[in-house]
């Protein structure tokens, strides 16, 4: 897969929208109940970018648009709605997500995730493209230090320690975060809606990386 580790340039996005999408599979019975199928085992992501207000949007998108050959090469994305672990609206801190990874003195890589809890229900989503800069860890809340303690590969968003945690320890983090995304057409279909400003419907969707 083309994949570009380069981030849609954000202050093209303020007039965006989108957000998680699920397949759930209903069948309705006999007497009226539902039977629900969850088809995906996580949420795809969907955006829609529609104005430009300068001609300086214009330029960039059409040059982002080129380079990426429309939906050949994927692409970071900030999603403004939902870019921090933690709340989106706090500066994320180490003690933020308990990482994914078995805590047993022999392992030392752990994956970036953010969970979403409501009530009993819980769903976890794998942070595989964590922005550079941004990734705190602790192990028992002590924050740790990169590339001391940790390193983050910031394409997979997987963090290697350089000595294992031990067995009962609880290894936590934070970061902002970006989706790994494609456009999803091939047509640029810009419209001029008045001057010094363009309408479009400009499809991007996450990918499975």
């Amino acid at each position: 897969m083309a994949f570009v580790e380069v981030q849609f340039p954000p202050q093209v996005q303020y007039s965006s929208s989108g957000g998680p999408m699920w397949r759930t599979e209903i069948v309705e019975l006999n007497g009226g109940q539902e039977q629900r199928n969850l088809i995906w085992t996580d949420a795809r992501h969907r955006y829609q970018i529609s104005e430009f207000q300068t001609d300086s949007d214009i330029d960039t998108i059409i040059r982002f648009f080129h380079a990426m050959q429309g939906q050949y090469h994927g692409f970071r994305l900030k999603d403004w709605a939902d870019y921090r672990t933690g709340s989106n609206y706090v500066t994320p801190s180490a003690t933020d997500e308990v990482l994914f990874g078995t805590v047993d003195g022999a392992n030392k890589v752990f994956q970036l995730v953010k969970n979403y809890t409501v009530g009993v229900n819980t769903y976890i989503r794998y942070l595989t493209k964590p922005v550079s800069g941004t990734v705190l860890i602790s192990v028992d809340d002590v924050t740790q230090t990169e590339t001391t303690h940790y390193s983050v590969d910031y394409t997979t968003g997987l963090v290697t320690f350089v000595a294992a945690p031990t067995g009962g320890q609880v290894v936590k983090g934070g970061c902002e975060f970006d989706v790994p995304v494609r456009f999803d057409t091939d047509v640029l279909d810009l419209q001029h809606s008045s001057y010094q400003a363009m309408t479009a419907s400009i499809p991007i969707v996450e990918l499975r990386v």
